[in-house]
Protein backbone atom coordinates (compact mmCIF):
# COMPACT_ATOMS: atom_id res chain seq x y z
CA UNK A 1 0.00 0.00 0.00
CA UNK A 2 1.63 3.47 -0.56
CA UNK A 3 1.52 5.93 0.92
CA UNK A 4 -1.15 8.14 -1.06
CA UNK A 5 -3.24 5.37 -0.65
CA UNK A 6 -3.26 5.24 3.01
CA UNK A 7 -3.63 9.59 2.88
CA UNK A 8 -7.26 8.50 1.25
CA UNK A 9 -8.28 5.77 3.35
CA UNK A 10 -7.75 8.03 5.82
CA UNK A 11 -9.85 11.12 4.25
CA UNK A 12 -11.80 13.40 6.63
CA UNK A 13 -11.37 11.37 9.67
CA UNK A 14 -7.54 11.95 9.56
CA UNK A 15 -8.44 16.07 9.83
CA UNK A 16 -10.86 14.67 12.78
CA UNK A 17 -7.80 13.17 14.80
CA UNK A 18 -5.30 15.34 13.94
CA UNK A 19 -7.60 18.43 15.67
CA UNK A 20 -9.23 16.29 19.05
CA UNK A 21 -5.36 15.18 19.63
CA UNK A 22 -3.44 18.46 19.03
CA UNK A 23 -1.97 20.10 21.97
CA UNK A 24 -2.38 22.88 23.19
CA UNK A 25 -0.69 25.83 21.76
CA UNK A 26 2.63 26.20 23.22
CA UNK A 27 2.26 29.87 24.29
CA UNK A 28 -0.64 28.93 26.00
CA UNK A 29 0.93 26.32 28.00
CA UNK A 30 3.69 28.44 28.74
CA UNK A 31 0.85 31.63 30.16
CA UNK A 32 -0.30 29.03 32.52
CA UNK A 33 3.13 27.81 33.44
CA UNK A 34 3.84 31.48 34.37
CA UNK A 35 0.78 32.13 36.44
CA UNK A 36 1.60 29.01 38.29
CA UNK A 37 4.87 29.29 39.03
CA UNK A 38 4.39 33.14 39.63
CA UNK A 39 1.99 31.86 42.28
CA UNK A 40 5.08 29.73 43.41
CA UNK A 41 7.43 32.11 44.05
CA UNK A 42 4.72 34.73 45.95
CA UNK A 43 4.31 31.82 48.74
CA UNK A 44 7.52 30.82 48.83
CA UNK A 45 8.59 34.64 49.84
CA UNK A 46 5.99 34.17 52.20
CA UNK A 47 7.11 31.52 53.64
CA UNK A 48 10.66 32.67 53.37
CA UNK A 49 10.15 35.60 55.37
CA UNK A 50 8.05 34.05 58.37
CA UNK A 51 11.19 31.88 58.58
CA UNK A 52 13.45 32.92 61.23
CA UNK A 53 16.74 34.02 60.09
CA UNK A 54 19.56 35.54 61.10
CA UNK A 55 19.81 39.50 60.44
CA UNK A 56 22.90 38.99 57.84
CA UNK A 57 20.86 35.72 55.83
CA UNK A 58 17.36 37.49 56.05
CA UNK A 59 19.22 41.25 54.66
CA UNK A 60 20.60 38.93 51.86
CA UNK A 61 17.93 37.34 50.48
CA UNK A 62 14.90 39.56 51.11
CA UNK A 63 16.37 43.06 52.31
CA UNK A 64 14.66 42.49 55.74
CA UNK A 65 15.10 45.30 58.31
CA UNK A 66 14.52 44.53 61.53
CA UNK A 67 13.13 40.91 60.58
CA UNK A 68 10.61 42.66 58.57
CA UNK A 69 10.76 42.96 54.15
CA UNK A 70 8.90 45.14 52.18
CA UNK A 71 6.01 43.88 50.34
CA UNK A 72 7.83 45.12 47.21
CA UNK A 73 11.00 45.74 46.54
CA UNK A 74 14.20 44.54 44.15
CA UNK A 75 14.38 41.56 45.98
CA UNK A 76 10.86 40.42 45.43
CA UNK A 77 11.07 40.90 41.89
CA UNK A 78 14.09 39.27 41.74
CA UNK A 79 12.45 36.20 43.47
CA UNK A 80 9.43 35.99 41.15
CA UNK A 81 11.04 36.76 37.40
CA UNK A 82 13.44 33.32 39.05
CA UNK A 83 10.50 31.40 39.63
CA UNK A 84 8.67 32.29 36.23
CA UNK A 85 12.35 31.67 34.67
CA UNK A 86 12.36 28.38 36.58
CA UNK A 87 8.94 27.19 35.64
CA UNK A 88 9.89 27.66 31.93
CA UNK A 89 12.55 25.93 32.02
CA UNK A 90 11.19 23.06 34.02
CA UNK A 91 8.62 22.95 31.19
CA UNK A 92 11.48 22.48 28.51
CA UNK A 93 13.10 19.67 31.06
CA UNK A 94 10.19 18.34 30.94
CA UNK A 95 9.89 18.30 27.15
CA UNK A 96 13.23 16.85 27.07
CA UNK A 97 12.77 13.85 28.62
CA UNK A 98 9.23 13.07 26.46
CA UNK A 99 12.01 13.56 23.69
CA UNK A 100 13.92 10.39 24.80
CA UNK A 101 11.04 8.59 25.77
CA UNK A 102 10.16 8.87 21.63
CA UNK A 103 12.69 6.95 21.32
CA UNK A 104 12.26 4.13 22.91
CA UNK A 105 8.99 3.86 20.67
CA UNK A 106 9.14 0.72 18.05
CA UNK A 107 8.28 2.91 15.08
CA UNK A 108 10.20 0.14 13.08
CA UNK A 109 10.87 -3.44 13.12
CA UNK A 110 14.62 -4.06 14.37
CA UNK A 111 17.20 -6.15 12.57
CA UNK A 112 20.45 -5.22 10.08
CA UNK A 113 18.92 -7.14 7.38
CA UNK A 114 15.55 -5.45 7.03
CA UNK A 115 14.43 -3.78 3.89
CA UNK A 116 11.82 -2.04 4.39
CA UNK A 117 8.68 -2.22 1.62
CA UNK A 118 5.90 0.08 0.48
CA UNK A 119 3.59 -1.67 2.52
CA UNK A 120 6.09 -1.40 5.37
CA UNK A 121 6.13 2.51 4.91
CA UNK A 122 2.32 2.57 4.94
CA UNK A 123 1.43 0.78 7.85
CA UNK A 124 3.88 3.27 9.22
CA UNK A 125 2.62 6.28 8.08
CA UNK A 126 -0.81 5.22 8.94
CA UNK A 127 0.99 4.95 12.87
CA UNK A 128 2.35 8.07 12.81
CA UNK A 129 -0.72 9.92 11.61
CA UNK A 130 -2.12 9.02 14.90
CA UNK A 131 0.50 10.16 17.10
CA UNK A 132 -0.85 12.34 20.06
CA UNK A 133 1.85 14.47 20.60
CA UNK A 134 3.94 15.54 17.51
CA UNK A 135 7.31 15.54 18.97
CA UNK A 136 10.64 15.33 16.89
CA UNK A 137 11.08 11.89 15.86
CA UNK A 138 7.27 11.01 14.60
CA UNK A 139 7.97 14.31 12.68
CA UNK A 140 10.87 13.78 10.83
CA UNK A 141 10.16 9.78 10.18
CA UNK A 142 6.32 11.15 8.51
CA UNK A 143 8.22 13.52 6.61
CA UNK A 144 10.81 11.24 5.33
CA UNK A 145 8.91 8.74 4.32
CA UNK A 146 6.41 11.37 2.62
CA UNK A 147 9.45 12.23 0.62
CA UNK A 148 10.46 8.79 -0.40
CA UNK A 149 6.85 7.39 -1.49
CA UNK A 150 7.15 10.80 -3.75
CA UNK A 151 9.86 10.32 -5.91
CA UNK A 152 11.35 6.89 -4.49
CA UNK A 153 14.69 8.48 -4.41
CA UNK A 154 16.92 7.89 -0.98
CA UNK A 155 19.12 10.94 -1.45
CA UNK A 156 16.47 12.97 -1.58
CA UNK A 157 14.83 11.94 1.25
CA UNK A 158 18.31 11.74 2.93
CA UNK A 159 18.59 15.84 1.71
CA UNK A 160 15.01 16.31 3.63
CA UNK A 161 16.46 14.62 7.23
CA UNK A 162 19.29 16.90 6.73
CA UNK A 163 16.65 20.10 6.39
CA UNK A 164 14.45 19.20 8.76
CA UNK A 165 17.36 18.93 10.94
CA UNK A 166 18.54 21.98 10.86
CA UNK A 167 14.67 23.24 10.78
CA UNK A 168 13.98 21.69 14.62
CA UNK A 169 17.56 22.64 15.64
CA UNK A 170 16.67 26.48 15.21
CA UNK A 171 12.26 25.63 16.62
CA UNK A 172 14.34 24.05 19.62
CA UNK A 173 16.53 27.08 20.19
CA UNK A 174 13.88 29.92 19.60
CA UNK A 175 11.70 27.81 22.61
CA UNK A 176 14.67 29.08 24.89
CA UNK A 177 14.35 33.12 23.54
CA UNK A 178 12.31 34.35 26.31
CA UNK A 179 14.31 31.85 28.88
CA UNK A 180 17.36 33.89 27.76
CA UNK A 181 15.29 37.11 28.69
CA UNK A 182 14.54 36.50 31.89
CA UNK A 183 18.19 35.07 32.37
CA UNK A 184 19.32 38.48 30.93
CA UNK A 185 16.38 40.61 33.35
CA UNK A 186 17.27 39.06 36.72
CA UNK A 187 20.99 40.76 37.11
CA UNK A 188 19.97 43.78 35.01
CA UNK A 189 17.47 44.45 37.88
CA UNK A 190 20.00 43.50 40.25
CA UNK A 191 22.11 46.63 38.89
CA UNK A 192 18.77 49.09 38.88
CA UNK A 193 18.62 48.09 42.70
CA UNK A 194 22.26 48.69 43.19
CA UNK A 195 22.03 51.92 41.15
CA UNK A 196 19.28 53.34 43.32
CA UNK A 197 20.87 52.26 46.73
CA UNK A 198 23.95 53.57 46.27
CA UNK A 199 21.54 57.08 45.23
CA UNK A 200 19.72 56.44 48.70
CA UNK A 201 23.14 56.10 49.90
CA UNK A 202 24.11 59.36 49.02
CA UNK A 203 21.22 60.98 49.60
CA UNK A 204 21.79 59.49 53.09
CA UNK A 205 25.03 60.67 53.46
CA UNK A 206 24.19 64.77 51.86
CA UNK A 207 21.37 64.89 54.30
CA UNK A 208 23.47 63.86 57.23
CA UNK A 209 26.14 66.45 58.85
CA UNK A 210 29.67 66.08 58.56
CA UNK A 211 30.15 65.86 62.20
CA UNK A 212 27.36 62.74 62.48
CA UNK A 213 28.94 59.90 64.14
CA UNK A 214 26.55 57.88 62.30
CA UNK A 215 27.11 59.59 59.19
CA UNK A 216 29.61 56.17 57.72
CA UNK A 217 27.03 53.78 59.55
CA UNK A 218 24.01 54.98 57.70
CA UNK A 219 26.16 55.30 54.53
CA UNK A 220 27.56 51.90 54.58
CA UNK A 221 24.61 50.22 55.54
CA UNK A 222 22.09 51.85 52.71
CA UNK A 223 25.44 50.30 50.05
CA UNK A 224 25.47 47.05 51.66
CA UNK A 225 21.85 46.49 51.04
CA UNK A 226 22.46 48.08 47.54
CA UNK A 227 24.68 45.13 46.47
CA UNK A 228 23.18 42.58 48.22
CA UNK A 229 20.19 42.79 45.61
CA UNK A 230 23.16 42.61 43.22
CA UNK A 231 24.06 39.18 44.66
CA UNK A 232 21.38 37.71 45.08
CA UNK A 233 20.47 38.73 40.97
CA UNK A 234 23.96 37.25 40.11
CA UNK A 235 23.35 34.14 41.67
CA UNK A 236 20.17 32.98 40.82
CA UNK A 237 20.35 33.84 37.11
CA UNK A 238 23.94 31.93 37.30
CA UNK A 239 21.41 28.78 38.69
CA UNK A 240 19.20 29.69 35.57
CA UNK A 241 22.20 29.61 33.27
CA UNK A 242 22.78 26.30 34.27
CA UNK A 243 19.96 24.57 33.97
CA UNK A 244 18.88 26.53 30.95
CA UNK A 245 22.54 24.52 28.83
CA UNK A 246 21.18 21.17 30.42
CA UNK A 247 18.26 21.38 29.41
CA UNK A 248 18.83 22.66 25.95
CA UNK A 249 21.89 19.81 25.43
CA UNK A 250 19.17 17.04 26.33
CA UNK A 251 16.98 18.25 23.70
CA UNK A 252 19.50 18.49 21.35
CA UNK A 253 20.70 14.95 22.36
CA UNK A 254 17.25 13.74 21.86
CA UNK A 255 16.87 15.36 18.66
CA UNK A 256 20.23 14.54 17.01
CA UNK A 257 19.43 10.68 18.17
CA UNK A 258 16.22 10.65 16.96
CA UNK A 259 17.70 11.78 13.13
CA UNK A 260 20.47 8.91 13.72
CA UNK A 261 17.45 6.72 14.57
CA UNK A 262 15.88 7.65 11.00
CA UNK A 263 19.04 7.54 9.13
CA UNK A 264 19.97 4.24 10.44
CA UNK A 265 16.72 2.69 10.61
CA UNK A 266 14.94 3.93 7.52
CA UNK A 267 16.69 5.76 5.11
CA UNK A 268 19.42 2.93 5.16
CA UNK A 269 16.97 0.36 4.78
CA UNK A 270 15.25 1.63 1.70
CA UNK A 271 15.91 0.82 -1.84
CA UNK A 272 16.10 3.48 -4.49
CA UNK A 273 13.64 3.08 -6.88
CA UNK A 274 14.04 6.70 -8.85
CA UNK A 275 17.03 6.19 -10.77
CA UNK A 276 14.94 5.64 -14.17
CA UNK A 277 13.61 9.20 -13.36
CA UNK A 278 17.13 10.78 -13.64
Amino acid sequence: MSLFATSRNAGASGKVVDSQLAPPTRSRAFQYTDLIWLAIGVVFIFVLDHIPLPARIGSLLLDQKNGHMEPISIHTIIWLIFFIGLGRLLVRWKEANAEEKELQQEYLPQGDDIILTSQDLGDLYKKLRIVSKRRFLPRLLERTVTQFQGNKSVAHAHTLLDSCLDLYLHELDLGYHMIRYVVWLIPTIGFIGSVMGIGGALAVAGATKADDPNLLTNTTSAMSIAFNGTFLALFLSATLVFIMHVAQMKEEKALNASAQYCLDQLINRLIDGGQKGH
